[in-house]
């Protein structure tokens, strides 16, 4: 991750920023699933124009979950050209390469981050929150002869997250 701006945080809007026909689209902890790549379209849900705080998503980010369903991960896939915000429970993560951010949501939903993240995250609250403890997991890094991986990671997680978006 960039090591100056690791990651941008999302934002809450409140109810009153809440429309029933379509607006700004809006992704919540709730879009994020642990079982899939891409981002449920069905549970997104509309703001207000006047909400737009920033630029918002573009297509490919990486979205991880900080809060509630703490580390489910997603790569979200630009369907429309609508501004898309996402909530304050969810960081976009700003990888310096990237062919790094498709081997990194692999293993984010991959057991071995998961538990990490659980073991960093407090319990007893009724919604867990866990900050930025994220960036104290780890995940293997490659060495220089096994890079070529970093394509097949690349591709295979694109096929995934699209072809789930067309079974949607």
């Amino acid at each position: 991750l960039d090591p100056v701006k690791p990651y941008i945080k999302g934002d809450e809007p409140g109810r009153g920023f809440y429309v029933h026909r379509p607006g700004i689209h809006f992704v919540r902890n709730s879009c994020i699933s642990q079982e899939n790549y891409a981002h449920s379209l069905e549970k997104e849900i509309f703001l207000k124009p006047s909400f737009v705080t920033h630029k918002g998503l573009t297509d490919n980010d990486i979205l991880l979950c900080k809060d509630a369903n703490v580390g489910d991960a997603c790569m979200y896939i630009e369907q429309r050209k609508s501004v898309t915000l996402f909530s304050s429970g969810i960081v976009r993560l700003n990888f310096l390469e990237d062919k790094l951010k498709y081997y990194c949501l692999a293993f984010f939903k991959d057991e071995y981050f998961r538990r990490q993240l659980d073991a960093l995250t407090p319990r007893g609250a009724t919604i867990r929150h866990a900050g930025d403890r994220f960036l104290e997991c780890s995940i293997p890094e490659l060495r220089s002869s096994e890079e070529w991986v970093f394509g097949l990671f690349e591709a295979l997680v694109k096929n995934i997250a699209y072809s789930e978006l067309v079974c949607q």
